[in-house]
C-alpha cells in the first residue's frame, strides 16, 4: 500500500489555497463512548467551555470539555459518576452543573461547581425526597443557586415540579414541590424583577405546557395551564415588560407563548421551518439586540438537523439557519459570545453510530462563511492534502505527509460553509468514498494533534 501511495504523490500536483475561516461546526469523535453535550459556555481567552455526559462506564459520567476560539480541542476530563442537563457560568467566573445522580437504583439531584480549571470545587446530592432531576440552573442574584426539575416522594406518588435553592457553597436553603393534580415535569427557570421566580414546564397525563410564579422563599403565586396542547414548556424568560415567554417543545412546530405578569395569555407563535418539517425547540436566549435566538432541530424523530431561529420581541421569525447533513443533530444550548456571535452545542450521529459532541458557531446572522481564493498549482508539502483520483467518480485516495503530522481528522463542507462529513482518527492513504456526498464542489479540511490546519479542494461527479 506504501508504494502505491507513494507512486500516487509522485503523479498529484495539489491545489494552492488560501482559507479563512471565522466560524466553524465541529464534531469531536472517540473521546469516550456516545457522548451528548447539554452546555456550552465561553472563557475569557476566547475558546468554549463545554459540560456533557458520557456513557462509556456504568453509570453514566459527566465529562467537560475545552476548545480555543476555532474549536479545537485543548483537553477533556471526566468528572464522575452523574447526568448534566445544564451548565451555567457564574459571577466569579467559575461554572454551576446541574443533573441528577444514580444512587443505589434512585436519582438524586444533584450540583457541581467546578473552576476554569475544569477541577471540581464542591459536588452535592439532594435527596430529601424519594428521587429527583435537575433540569435547569440559575445563579440568582444574591449568589445563591437555584434549580428546577422534577421530584416524587414515594414509589408510587406522581412526579411534580421541584424547585431547591441553595447558598453560594451548595448548602440547602428550601426545597419545595409544586401541583397536584397531574402528573408534572419541571424544565425551566428565570428570576425574576420582584425577587421570585417563574418555571415552566409540562402536565404529562394532559400534555400542556405549565406555568409556575413563586416568591423568593418558593411559596407558590400562581400555577397555570397554558392553552395550545400537545406541547411541553421548554425553557421560560422574563420580558422587558415584566410578562413572561415560553419556549413549548412540539413534534410539529416551536411554539412561543407570551403572557403578561399574571400569567394570562397575550399571544402564541407557531413558529415552522422554509421546507415544513417537523421542529423541536431546546433552548431560549435574549440576544444583545433584544430579539430572541432558539436552537433545536428539524426533520423526523430519528434523523433531524441542527435547527437556528431568530425571532423578533412578537414572536415574528426573522431568520432561520438548518444544516442538512448526512448524520442526526439536535442543538441542547447557545450562547451568544463577543461581536454578536452565537454558539449552538449539541450532538451529532449516524444511523448506527455513537452520538458525538457538536458545536457549531455562527456570525451574527446566523451563517457559517467560508472564503477561499484559489492560487497556483503546486508540489506536496508537509502540509498539503492531496485526493486522487479528482475528480471522484466512485472513491479517491487522500494523501499527507503523516511523518511529519499526527493528523486527527478530517473535514468536508460545502462552497458555502456547510459541514456534512467529520471523520477522525485517519492516517495517510485511505480511501474516501463519495457515498452520501451530491455532485459539486467540496472542502476538504485536514487537522492534525498540534491543531495545524490545511486545506484542499474535491469535485465529486
Amino acid at each position: 500500500m506504501k508504494k502505491i501511495i507513494l507512486a500516487l504523490i509522485l503523479l498529484i500536483l495539489a491545489t494552492g489555497l488560501t482559507y479563512t475561516q471565522n466560524y466553524f461546526q465541529k464534531s469531536y469523535g472517540a473521546l469516550w463512548e456516545n457522548e451528548d453535550a447539554f452546555g456550552v459556555q465561553p472563557t475569557n481567552d476566547g475558546g468554549f467551555f463545554i459540560c456533557g455526559n458520557t456513557d462509556a462506564n456504568s453509570p453514566e459520567e459527566v465529562f467537560l470539555m475545552k476548545t480555543n476560539g476555532t474549536g479545537d480541542s485543548l483537553w477533556t476530563k471526566l468528572i464522575g459518576e452523574g447526568e448534566s442537563a445544564i451548565f451555567k457560568r457564574t459571577s466569579s467566573g467559575n461554572y454551576i452543573i446541574g443533573g441528577r445522580s444514580l444512587v443505589s437504583g434512585i436519582y438524586q439531584g444533584l450540583i457541581i461547581k467546578i473552576n476554569a480549571a475544569g477541577d471540581t470545587i464542591w459536588r452535592k446530592n439532594y435527596s430529601d425526597t424519594y428521587t429527583k432531576d435537575f433540569w435547569d440552573i440559575l445563579e440568582a442574584t444574591d449568589g445563591s443557586y437555584v434549580v428546577a426539575g422534577r421530584s416524587k416522594f414515594s414509589i408510587a406518588s406522581d412526579y411534580q415540579i421541584h424547585v431547591t435553592k441553595t447558598d453560594s457553597m451548595g448548602n440547602q436553603i428550601w426545597s419545595y414541590s409544586y401541583g397536584v393534580l397531574d402528573k408534572y415535569y419541571g424544565y425551566g427557570i428565570d428570576q425574576t424583577s420582584d425577587g421570585g421566580y417563574i418555571i415552566t414546564g409540562r402536565a404529562v397525563n394532559g400534555w400542556n405546557a405549565v406555568i409556575l410564579k413563586i416568591d423568593g422563599n418558593g411559596n407558590e403565586e400562581w400555577f397555570k395551564n397554558l392553552s395550545p396542547s400537545s406541547i411541553s414548556g421548554a425553557k421560560v424568560l422574563e420580558t422587558q415588560d415584566k410578562g413572561f415567554l415560553v419556549l413549548g417543545s412540539s413534534e410539529n412546530a416551536i411554539p412561543l407563548i407570551k403572557t403578561d405578569s399574571s400569567g394570562t395569555e397575550l399571544w402564541s407563535k407557531w413558529i415552522t421551518t422554509p421546507n415544513n418539517s417537523s421542529t423541536w425547540g431546546t433552548s431560549i436566549i435574549q440576544t444583545s439586540d433584544l430579539n430572541y435566538l432558539i436552537t433545536g432541530g428539524a426533520g423526523t424523530i430519528s434523523q433531524k438537523d441542527l435547527l437556528l431561529i431568530k425571532a423578533n420581541s412578537s414572536g415574528d421569525t426573522i431568520w432561520t439557519r438548518q444544516w442538512p447533513r448526512i448524520d442526526h443533530e439536535l442543538g441542547h444550548d447557545l450562547v451568544e459570545v463577543n461581536n454578536n456571535c452565537y454558539a449552538i452545542i449539541g450532538f451529532s450521529s449516524s444511523l448506527i453510530g455513537d452520538k458525538q459532541i457538536y458545536l457549531t458557531k455562527t456570525d451574527s446572522t446566523g451563517e457559517i462563511n467560508l472564503t477561499t481564493n484559489i492560487g497556483s498549482p503546486n508540489t506536496l508539502t508537509e502540509f498539503s492534502v492531496n485526493v486522487y483520483p479528482n475528480p471522484i467518480e466512485e472513491s479517491s485516495v487522500i494523501l499527507f505527509n503523516s511523518e511529519i503530522h499526527k493528523v486527527r481528522s478530517l473535514s468536508i463542507y460545502t462552497t458555502d460553509g456547510r459541514l456534512i462529513k467529520f471523520l477522525s482518527n485517519i492516517e495517510s492513504g485511505f480511501e474516501l468514498s463519495k457515498a452520501g456526498l451530491r455532485s459539486g464542489v467540496y472542502f476538504l479540511q485536514l487537522q492534525d494533534a498540534e491543531g495545524v490546519v490545511d486545506h484542499s479542494k474535491i469535485i465529486v461527479k
